[in-house]
């Protein structure tokens, strides 16, 4: 009865290892790509931006205002409409 046991719960337990492995891997990428996209949002593009309307500039075309950066916190509905909340443009 030992050994049906041991040949159950060992290969179960060595399965949910694996797994919390995979689901920690896989929250820490998500996480490192969300900081990624936020940090070129606020602090590459505006200087890309400001590169590209010197170019235009220099070249004669008219552009017009670039967009704002909007940051919507998806955890907490009802995020985007709140106006009290700082948003970090």
């Amino acid at each position: 009865m030992t050994t049906l046991w041991i040949a159950v719960f060992v290969p179960a337990l060595v399965q949910f290892t694996l797994f919390l492995r995979w689901l920690h891997r896989r929250v820490r990428d998500d996480e490192i790509q969300r900081a990624f996209v936020r940090d070129l949002a606020c602090s590459h593009l505006p200087h890309l931006y400001n590169a590209l309307r010197h170019i235009a500039d220099e070249m004669g075309v008219h552009l017009s205002d670039p967009p704002p950066l909007r940051f919507i916190d998806s955890t907490r509905p009802g995020d985007d409409l709140d106006p009290k909340r700082e948003r970090g443009w």
